[in-house]
């Protein structure tokens, strides 16, 4: 998949492309803008455009990991009660 100047990748939208290689894999690195009322410019990989690494700023005032999560924090939040297994494992 070939990253292009004005597509888009989730709400990331390419404006434009860096000199940049970035990590240790070197992967070339786009200058990106978040389709949120934001705007959020940021730098990302091209691997975590293609490979949906990254989908959005993560700062989206709508955004759909705040939907399914509600306290906006990933995986088990600190408002997620422990499974009953774990609590019995811990006596």
């Amino acid at each position: 998949m070939t990253v292009e100047v004005g597509k888009q990748y989730g709400r990331w939208t390419v404006i434009g492309a860096t000199s940049r290689l970035v990590g240790v894999a070197k992967h070339k690195a786009w200058i990106c803008q978040c389709g949120c009322e934001k705007g959020t410019k940021r730098v990302v990989t091209e691997h975590s455009l293609t490979y949906k690494g990254s989908r959005s700023c993560g700062k989206c005032p709508d955004s759909l990991h705040r939907k399914w999560n509600p306290n906006g924090l990933s995986g088990r939040g600190r408002y997620t009660p422990e499974p009953q297994w774990w609590r019995d494992k811990k006596r």
